[in-house]
């Protein structure tokens, strides 16, 4: 060859290594590491759920009302459904939380665990719906991991316990 002439080498697709290309050879382990069983993963989202509902169910029965989850109650005792449907008053709450907790008072009557029994569901169908989501987009690895998440945070196990529509938001969002 010339001079400044180059070799024309040539162009291997990373999608297809070559014949004899051995990833476990070249990391010095004798076979490459296998997956983990089929059934593995469904069996950690179902996990995951579990321990995400037993985090969400946990003393819920004998929680009480605090803070802004007032201003429904308030609400419901001064107006009734059209005007609840028109205004928010003098302090914010969520419309279709109200229409539901002036429903609620009528005819079962009002309780800490009826206020919050919606949130529950949407937090409790959450853990379900999204994993399944994730394991049909991105397999069922990252659904379990995103599953497990799910299960833990803290944020979301507070947005199932408490009467604000922020778990419902978060399942319809």
């Amino acid at each position: 060859m010339a001079c400044g002439a180059s070799r024309k080498l040539p162009l291997r697709n990373a999608a297809h290594p070559p014949r004899g290309h051995n990833p476990a050879a070249m990391t010095g382990l004798r076979h490459a590491p296998r997956g983990l069983p089929r059934f593995t993963w469904p069996l950690v989202l179902v996990i995951a759920a579990l321990a995400g509902a037993v985090l969400r169910l946990d003393q819920f029965a004998t929680q009480v009302l605090i803070d802004d989850e007032w201003h429904a109650v308030h609400q419901v005792l001064q107006r009734g459904p059209g005007d609840l449907l028109l205004d928010f008053g003098f302090s914010d709450y969520s419309i279709p939380l109200g229409i539901y907790d002036w429903w609620l008072a009528r005819w079962f009557g009002l309780s800490e665990t009826a206020m919050r029994l919606p949130m529950l569901l949407c937090g409790l169908a959450t853990l379900v719906l999204f994993p399944l989501f994730a394991a049909r987009r991105f397999g069922y690895p990252v659904a379990a991991l995103f599953a497990v998440l799910l299960a833990m945070s803290p944020l979301l196990v507070l947005y199932s316990r408490m009467a604000r529509p922020y778990a419902i938001t978060l399942l319809l969002g």
